[in-house]
Parts: structure tokens; sequence; C-alpha cells
């Protein structure tokens, strides 16, 4: 609530301009009409390419009068959930462990990760572009593994099972949108949030026990 309470305020001083979700925001950043930007790490091949001008990225802000110091973040991204389902073949369990043994192969990680801007999977792939020299060519690429790593790990900030997530995520950025734009407060956006996304997890609830 103090987060988005923050961008309402920053945007009735004019400060703060939505431009909508995902990617759409980036190009008002590259063009150097907005002086910051929250994004994704994977943007960081298309900024330097896009941007006429020197940038640097940072930890993602916090508020001191929640937290006394700041945690790690969890991972945001897409990922790789194999599925059981009938008929499945011993063949066809076996082609997808050598599927992820190939991706986590630290040579294959750290060429996906430098292709692609987005972090390296294992620890072992970032030691690796660490070691060939990739960070210290790309400052700040590294930032996002160390915003995720930097510090020990606590229960709320170990990852996120959500039944439907996808559909809360879409819930929540929805009443965000409905305070930025059409002038709901926090308070009332959020609560809209919180009680439709409840309703989404009790029916995924129902059907997973059904």
């Amino acid at each position: 609530m103090k987060n988005l309470g923050t961008l309402l305020s920053m945007q009735n001083e004019g400060l703060f301009k939505y431009e909508g979700r995902d990617g759409l925001p980036s190009p008002i950043f590259y063009s150097g009409d907005a002086a910051i930007t929250f994004d994704s790490s994977g943007i960081y091949g298309q900024l330097k390419q896009s941007a006429k001008f020197k940038f640097a990225d940072r930890y993602l802000p916090f508020h001191p009068s929640i937290i006394k110091s700041p945690i790690n973040s969890i991972i945001g991204g897409a990922s790789f959930w194999p599925m059981t389902a009938p008929h499945r073949t011993k063949d066809e369990y076996r082609a997808v462990a050598l599927f992820f043994n190939f991706i986590s192969k630290p040579e294959n990680d750290a060429h996906w990760s430098e292709a692609t801007g987005y972090i390296p999977v294992t620890l072992a792939g970032n030691a690796l572009m660490t070691k060939q020299g990739y960070y210290a060519k790309n400052p700040g690429a590294d930032l996002a593994v160390k915003q995720l790593t930097r510090t020990k790990v606590t229960p709320y900030s170990a990852g996120i099972r959500l039944g439907n997530m996808p559909e809360v995520r879409v819930i929540i950025e929805e009443e965000w949108e409905r305070a930025i734009q059409n002038g709901a407060t926090a308070q009332t956006a959020l609560a809209l949030a919180n009680k439709r996304s409840q309703a989404v997890v009790d029916q995924f609830a129902r059907t997973a026990h059904s």
C-alpha cells in the first residue's frame, strides 16, 4: 500500500507517469523522456543499443519504515515446469531431464544469459560469466543476480507458489491501474485486488482438490 501510495503522490506532483504494463514504458526511458525506469534485467541489451546517454542501474528501493534493511528479491521471470500426465513414457521424462541438464551446463547457461540479458539460471553459469569477463565489459549486468542473492533467503523471499498466479497478477495490475488512472485510493485498489484474488485462489483450491 505504501508503494502504491508513493506512486500516486508522485503522479500528482508530475514526477511519475504511467505508460502501461510489461515493456510498454521502456521507450520513454530510451528516448530520455524519463529519468528512471523500473524494468526487467532482460532489457539490458536493448538499452545499450537504444539509449543515447550513459546509464547506471541500482538496487530496488525500499521503505525503511516497513523493513529496516533490504532483503533479496524473488525472481519474476518465466519458468520451466515439467508436468506429469497420463500415458507419458519413460523416454519423454528422460528427454525432459536431458534438456534440463543441457540448459544447466555452465557454458550453455552463460551463453543464453549473455545473448538475452536475462540472469543465468545457475550459480555456475554466473561464475563462468564473471571468469570470462562479461560483467567487467558490461558494468551493471550482474546487478539482478546480486539483487536476488543479496541476503539470506527468508520465508517471505523464497519465492511464490500460488495457484493461478498469472490471473492473480493481472488482477493486481488492473487494480493498480484503477488507482493510477481513475483516482481510486491505494487502500481501495488493494482491498479490491485482495478480494478478487482470493476468489481466484479459492476457485483453484476447489479445482485442485476435486
